[in-house]
């Protein structure tokens, strides 16, 4: 009987997890994409047509990476903090626009760390935050 018990928690569980899961994918669908345009003189951040933030290449303060462990795998991300009113945004490396950000940021930004991947992907399953980028 007890046996049974435990078939019957864990498909259920199955289930349950499954259609959050779900969820979670429709709604994550249906957001609006965070954009970058990159030019010249900075990053625009655009949700649709509206704009949310823009950073000027010289106020940004420092640009970050790190890792989230997601069980599997890990995800890298990158934080990026401006002087400009406190403004941050973090990408992570799904996005689609994320290897544009990062040759804009090895392009523009003086002393930007090219070698940061294997400071940040290694070891496995540890945040490894490093400081790419700091204004002097």
């Amino acid at each position: 009987m007890g046996g049974i018990a435990v078939l019957i928690l864990l498909v259920a569980g199955y289930f349950f997890l499954r259609s959050r899961q779900q969820k979670a994918m429709r709604d994550a669908a249906s957001d609006v994409p965070l954009t970058f345009e990159v030019d010249n003189d900075g990053l625009t951040l655009r949700k649709g047509t509206s704009m949310v933030a823009w950073m000027r290449w010289e106020d940004i303060r420092a640009v970050r990476a790190f890792k989230v462990d997601c069980y599997a795998y890990d995800s890298i991300y990158f934080a990026v903090e401006s002087m400009a009113e406190g403004a941050v945004f973090v990408v992570n490396e799904d996005h689609w626009q994320f290897k544009e950000l990062l040759g804009a940021f090895e392009a523009r930004l003086p002393k930007f760390d090219r070698e940061w991947f294997m400071k940040v992907a290694f070891p496995a399953f540890q945040t490894c935050e490093r400081v790419l980028y700091r204004a002097t």
